[in-house]
């Protein structure tokens, strides 16, 4: 659980808000956020804001841009002051508009809410995640904002460990206000450990034997997708099984499947046979003809890799076809590994040579 709690992502970034016209007299006395998330791709936003007017009376006028609300909730949209609901005055220039008469000294509660969708971001991460936005940034049109803006997020029907949660408690959030407080936006695990494992290993066990081959590329990154939920949930017997098919493919078709990219941002490449040594030795097995494999795979791209890393633009020296792109690897994790496998061979000087090199 620790695990997914360093690897939760909670960003400050602009919540959806009524503000008044620019060099208006109105503070902004607090702002809190409440966001409830539902299955699938659903969120209910509510806002509460209190607002005063240190200044003389007068009629102010509100205002929220139409497009931070859904289209589909325009008509029936409405504003709550002080626990009255009150429609628009105006919707022109793509904007809602109130008008509103504040007393000098006088503070009124707003509060408005609305449903959205939230966004899936299948590349950020081996679990995928889902985003949710909610603007803020234009609350800055009063004379003056709070310090910050307390937000309760709370989850229905989704599992704890999406969030880092061991309980379906509400998460209790503070997001930065003063002069520069901006959007504010949430993300969280689209999908458990365990629930990937089996969506991926449904998927793996599904390819007939003629599709399980290195030109498959769908068949090679459910692999890769897998080795990467294993090793999240720690599950390094699977692991190096996983790691030694790709390993053998790799070896099969004399070329490096790597699946890095935009598809994948998290990614980076590391030799399957040296990833299995570490996923053995992780599992307490024998990993001695696992390191000597992973020496016959090293040595050449070993050798190609210490010419090409002096050179102005390495990867013009470093051949794409067998090795891989020189920039999709993690050549420390590669240097230590390969050190590993000869220190496991009896060749230490080789294994210090190795550890000694640095980019």
């Amino acid at each position: 659980m620790l695990r997914l709690l360093c690897l939760l992502c909670l960003c400050c970034a602009p919540l959806w808000a009524v503000a008044p016209e620019r060099g208006s007299d109105l503070t902004l006395e607090s702002a809190a956020l409440e966001i409830k998330l539902l299955p699938g791709d659903q969120a209910e936003v509510a806002c509460r804001i209190t607002l005063a007017n240190p200044g003389t009376a007068g009629e102010f006028e509100l205002s929220l841009p139409d497009d931070f609300i859904p289209a589909r909730q325009h008509e029936a949209f409405t504003l709550q002051v002080d626990g009255k609901a009150h429609a628009p005055t105006g919707h022109e220039s793509r904007a809602f508009r109130w008008k509103l008469r504040v007393e000098a000294g006088a503070r009124h509660t707003l509060a408005w809410s609305y449903s959205c969708g939230t966004t899936l971001l299948p590349q950020a991460h081996p679990l995928g995640r889902r985003e949710l936005r909610v603007r803020l940034s234009h609350l800055r049109g009063y004379a003056a904002l709070p310090e910050s803006v307390p937000v309760s997020v709370t989850f229905t029907g989704l599992p704890p460990e999406l969030f880092g949660q061991t309980a379906d408690a509400p998460l209790k959030l503070q997001h930065g206000g003063g002069a520069q407080i901006d959007d504010f936006s949430f993300s969280w695990f689209a999908a458990t450990i365990a629930g990937k494992t089996a969506t991926l290993t449904a998927l793996r066990d599904g390819y007939s034997e003629p599709q399980r081959t290195a030109e498959n590329r769908a068949w090679t990154a459910t692999l890769a997708d897998l080795a990467d939920v294993q090793s999240l949930a720690g599950d390094h017997a699977a692991l190096a099984a996983t790691c030694e098919t790709l390993a053998k493919l790799e070896r099969d078709s004399g070329k490096a499947i790597t699946h890095c990219g935009p598809g994948a941002q998290w990614r980076r490449y590391v030799p399957w046979e040296l990833r299995r040594l570490a996923a053995l030795e992780a599992a307490g097995a024998d990993a001695k003809a696992c390191a000597q494999a992973a020496k016959a795979v090293m040595a050449p791209r070993w050798a190609t890799y210490l010419e090409a890393r002096g050179k102005p633009r390495p990867f013009d020296h470093f051949d794409f076809v067998k090795f891989g792109n020189y920039w999709d690897y993690d050549w420390p994790r590669t240097r230590e590994l390969y050190a590993r496998a000869l220190e496991i061979l009896g060749e230490a000087d080789a294994a210090k040579a190795v550890k000694e090199v640095r980019d």
